[in-house]
C-alpha cells in the first residue's frame, strides 16, 4: 500500500508545518496566544508589583510601567504630611513642589477614585488662591473615603477657620476613628469648642454614639473652668438622654457637679444632679436632702460632703429606713465645718429642725448650723445646737434661691476627744 510522503509528514507534526514546510493557521494561532498569555503574566507581575508597592514604597511603583494611581497620590502625601506633622493649621502653609503638583495630576489621570490624588489636587488649588475649588475637591474626596486623614485634616482646618463648628466636630470624631492617635491633639480642640454654646447640639449628637474618645473628652472637659457651664449643659443632655455609661463615668458626674457649684453654675448642676442615678429627692416638703442621714451620701454638694482635719472630722452613719447620724469626732479646743448641703429654698417664711442623737451637755463641745446664700455669700443665719431639739423660724427673699447648709463644730471646755452626733436636720415652709 502506498503512501504520500507529504502528508505523512504533516500528521507526524501534528498539523504544525504544511506541504513545504510552511507553519499551519492553527500553528500560528497557537504560537500568538502563548506570545500574548507571556505578556499578560508579564502585566500582572508589573501591576502588582505598582499594587503592592503604592503605599510602603511609591517611588519603586513608580519606576514600574503601567504606573500606579495611587503610588503618584501616595509619593504626593508623604512630601505634605512631613509639612502638617499633626497640627491641620499648618496646611495653611503647606508648598507643593512642581513634582509633587504633577504627581496629584498624574494619579488622578490613572485613578479618578484616589481620594488622596484629589486631596493634594485641592491642596494645589488652595495654594494658587482658588480655596472655592479646594473645597469642591476636598468634598468629593471625603465622598470616595471617609477615612482619609488628609481630607479629614484640611476639613477642620477649613471648618476652623470659618468657625464652622458643624462641619469640624464632625472632621474631627472621623480623624480620631480613623486614627486614635490623633486624640491627644483632637480632644483639647473640641473641648476648646465648648467655648462656644453652637458646639454643645452638635457634640451631643457625637457623643451620643459613645465614641472611644468619649471618655478622653470628658476627662478634659471637667478640668477647663472657662467652659465647665456649657460643659454641664452637654453632659445633662446626654445623661436625660441615657447616653452616659453607668460605670466608668460616674466619676465624671461627680467631678463635674463639684465644680460646676464652684463656678456657681448652680442651675446646671442641679438640673445633672436631677438625671443621676440613686439621687435621693428631699422628703415631701423639705428641702434638705437624706435629712436623715440613713443613706451614704452619692452626689455631693447636692448630697452631704463631708470635711476632716487632724483635728476633727465628720462622718456618716447610715441606719437603713431608722435613720443614721452625722457623727463629729473633735479634739480639745478645735471646731470647723463638717458637713455642708447645697440646698434649694423657695422664697417665704421657713423653719429649721435639728435634732441630736444625744442629750445636750453644756460644757461639751457644741454643734452649730449656718445658712448662707450661695450666689452672694450673705449669712442667712447661724446658730448653735444649745438644746437636744433645735427650732428656728427664718425668711428667705426671691433673691437667692441656692444657699449652702453648714454643720460646724464649735469649741468647748472638754479636755479629751469627744463624740457629737446629729440625728436629723430639716427645712420646711411654716
Amino acid at each position: 500500500m502506498s503512501t504520500r510522503p507529504g502528508v505523512a509528514r504533516s500528521r507526524d507534526a501534528r498539523g504544525f508545518r504544511g506541504p513545504g514546510g510552511a507553519p499551519t493557521f492553527p500553528a500560528l494561532r497557537t504560537i500568538a496566544l502563548f506570545a500574548l498569555a507571556a505578556m499578560l503574566a508579564v502585566l500582572v507581575a508589573m501591576v502588582t508589583w505598582g499594587g503592592l508597592n503604592k503605599t510602603r514604597q511609591p517611588q519603586l511603583a513608580l519606576l514600574v510601567a503601567p504606573t500606579n494611581g495611587f503610588a503618584y497620590a501616595r509619593a504626593a502625601v508623604r512630601g505634605v504630611a512631613a509639612q502638617v506633622g499633626d497640627s491641620p493649621g499648618r496646611l495653611a502653609k503647606v508648598t507643593l513642589t512642581p513634582a509633587q503638583r504633577k504627581a496629584a495630576l498624574e494619579s488622578y489621570a490613572r485613578e479618578p477614585l484616589s481620594s488622596q490624588g484629589l486631596a493634594i489636587t485641592a491642596l494645589a488649588a488652595e495654594g494658587d488662591g482658588k480655596t472655592r475649588r479646594a473645597r469642591d475637591l476636598m468634598a468629593a474626596a471625603l465622598q470616595l473615603s471617609r477615612r482619609d486623614s488628609l481630607v479629614n485634616g484640611w476639613t477642620v482646618f477649613d471648618a476652623s477657620r470659618r468657625s464652622d463648628l458643624a462641619a469640624a466636630i464632625p472632621a474631627l470624631d472621623r480623624s480620631m476613628v480613623t486614627d486614635p492617635a490623633t486624640a491627644s491633639v483632637y480632644v483639647p480642640a473640641m473641648v476648646r469648642s465648648l467655648e462656644q454654646p453652637a458646639s454643645i447640639p452638635v457634640l451631643a449628637q457625637i457623643l451620643a454614639r459613645q465614641p472611644t474618645w468619649g471618655l478622653t473628652f470628658w476627662r478634659a472637659a471637667v478640668v477647663v473652668r472657662p467652659t465647665i457651664g456649657n460643659a454641664g449643659k452637654l453632659r445633662v443632655r446626654l445623661s436625660q438622654k441615657g447616653k452616659v455609661r453607668t460605670n466608668e463615668d460616674r466619676d465624671i458626674d461627680r467631678v463635674l457637679l463639684t465644680t460646676l457649684a464652684e463656678r456657681r453654675e448652680f442651675a446646671t448642676a442641679l438640673a445633672l444632679y436631677q438625671t443621676l442615678p440613686g439621687a435621693p429627692p428631699p422628703r415631701s416638703g423639705e428641702v434638705v436632702g437624706n435629712g436623715n442621714f440613713a443613706a451614704t451620701p452619692l452626689w455631693p454638694p447636692f448630697d452631704w460632703e463631708v470635711m476632716a482635719t487632724g483635728e476633727y472630722s465628720g462622718a456618716i452613719e447610715g441606719g437603713g429606713q431608722g435613720g443614721g447620724g452625722l457623727v463629729a469626732e473633735t479634739l480639745p479646743g478645735s471646731g470647723g465645718a463638717i458637713a455642708r448641703q447645697l440646698v434649694v429654698i423657695p422664697a417665704g417664711p421657713m423653719r429649721l429642725r435639728a435634732v441630736l442623737a444625744h442629750p445636750f451637755e453644756p460644757d461639751a463641745n457644741r454643734l452649730a448650723i449656718r445658712l448662707q446664700c450661695a450666689t452672694s455669700d450673705a449669712r442667712v443665719f447661724e446658730t448653735d445646737v444649745k438644746a437636744t431639739t433645735l427650732q428656728r423660724d427664718f425668711a428667705v427673699t426671691g433673691a437667692c434661691r441656692y444657699h449652702w447648709l453648714d454643720v460646724l463644730v464649735r469649741p468647748g471646755s472638754a479636755e479629751n476627744r469627744e463624740l457629737l452626733a446629729l440625728r436629723r436636720i430639716a427645712i420646711v415652709p411654716r
